[in-house]
């Protein structure tokens, strides 16, 4: 069976001094991804330069877009051609294996969406408790399907 393609969709915005790390991310993600979408927002931080220079040697389509996390989001859909979306916000990283899960479960579920809970890096005790009220962590055990 075919793997559903996957848009890639990455917001930018005062984000510079993650921003490397990211891309080394989504370096590892580009044989296995439909497309990128970059949705960049001028930023004082001059993020935004970075990414435009990630955006040539990775490839993928660049938005311009007004400040606004949800607008930008918006954008980037609104632009996408695979058959699902991968938000990858700054510091939100998923892994090739992550990616071959998320393959796994939209073909074994028939999902239309699919929310995972992050891995909190680094799981200090202060960030633990930040997240541990977050809404994917608290329903994720209610809608995670058996799906092995």
């Amino acid at each position: 069976m075919n793997r559903p393609s996957i848009s890639v969709i990455i917001p930018i915005y005062q984000s510079a001094e993650r921003l490397p790390e990211h891309v080394e991310s989504l370096r590892r993600l580009l044989p296995m991804v439909h497309e990128f979408i970059w949705v960049i927002t001028e930023s004082p931080d001059g993020s935004h330069e970075v990414a435009r220079e990630a955006a040539r040697e990775l490839g993928g389509q660049v938005l311009e877009v007004p400040r606004g996390l949800y607008q930008a989001w918006n954008s980037g859909i609104a632009q996408a051609t695979g058959d699902f979306i991968y938000i990858s916000t700054i510091g939100d990283t998923i892994t090739p294996e992550g990616l071959n899960a998320l393959w796994h479960c939209l073909r074994k579920t028939a999902a239309d969406v699919v929310f995972s809970p992050p891995i909190i890096s680094p799981a200090t005790g202060t960030n633990l408790k930040r997240s541990r009220h977050w809404p994917v962590f608290k329903f994720a055990p209610i809608l995670l399907p058996e799906f092995d």
